[in-house]
């Protein structure tokens, strides 16, 4: 005889039995809310604010030619990669199993109609996570994964 059958204590253990990292995962990094928390690392963390790549390397400095043509853009201050917005715009994620895929449509096309691939001039690496950036994704996820255990175990009858 099961002296816990049909107890409350068995319903949880039953919950916490079907937890599902992967699922939890997809579910936490498919909120929209999350996605741009994730992008803004990228895009005003380490871009517009350091203007660096996922290896913290700086992708360029200003020349004194840029600040006189844009006095916004001060010599010796780092690209930000933001002239128009349309490069952070493109900015997306994908989910894979427990990968995330970060996307961006690298082609710039200046005033003049100049087409420009961010990617090629500058690497792939200027849509990745640097180590500061994955640090707070894993505090982000830990929070997120306990607040979605907590709403699990609340919801059981």
């Amino acid at each position: 005889m099961d002296i816990f059958a049909g107890t409350k204590l068995v319903a949880i253990l039953h919950q916490m039995r079907s937890l599902d990292s992967r699922l939890m995962y997809t579910k936490i990094m498919s909120n929209p809310v999350i996605e741009n928390i994730v992008l803004d690392f990228i895009r005003l963390d380490q871009l517009y604010k350091q203007g660096v790549d996922e290896n913290d390397k700086v992708i360029g400095l200003y020349t004194a030619y840029t600040e006189h043509i844009n006095p916004e853009k001060k010599a010796g201050t780092p690209y930000t990669l933001l002239d128009s917005g349309a490069f952070y715009g493109s900015m997306d994620i994908q989910i894979s199993g427990m990968d995330l895929i970060i996307n961006a449509d690298p082609i710039k096309i200046d005033f003049k109609g100049k087409k420009t691939d961010l990617f090629k001039k500058y690497g792939e690496e200027i849509i990745g996570l640097n180590l500061e950036s994955r640090e707070k994704l894993k505090a982000l996820l830990k929070v997120k994964f306990q607040d979605e255990v907590r709403r699990l175990l609340r919801n059981v009858k």
